[in-house]
């Protein structure tokens, strides 16, 4: 299951970044609206409620720890860019790929996703 929630959200990103309009000083400056220059769990939730959903404190300390790397309960630009960016850059036909390959709409013999010791994720052809 964790392994289904690291692709996903692999293609998730993928799929975000490769959009021509994706900018993301844009995004963090759409959450962090008062520029504190972190966002914590009051600008998340903000933002949230601009985008009509609604959210508890648990669901958005949890969030904000997923992509908190120094562990202050906020997150930085950096952090930020970290969480947002992609592990690899995919092409746009290899990322296709993928998710037909997770979808089972692809046969195993045609391609397979290798998951590495390092947890990068890239598609090779079958041999």
């Amino acid at each position: 299951m964790e392994l289904t929630l690291a692709i996903t959200s692999e293609m998730l990103k993928q799929d975000l970044v490769s959009q021509f309009d994706c900018n993301l000083n844009i995004m963090y400056n759409q959450i962090d609206d008062v520029n504190l220059k972190w966002i914590d769990t009051k600008a998340l939730k903000r933002f949230l409620l601009k985008c009509n959903i609604i959210s508890n404190k648990k669901l958005l300390v949890s969030i904000i720890r997923r992509f908190d790397l120094v562990g202050n309960g906020r997150l930085t630009k950096v952090e930020f860019n970290e969480a947002i960016l992609p592990i690899e850059k995919y092409t746009k036909g290899s990322l296709e790929e993928l998710k037909l390959r997770l979808n089972h709409k692809l046969p195993t013999c045609i391609s397979k996703t290798v998951l590495s010791k390092s947890g990068h994720i890239s598609p090779t052809k079958a041999q």
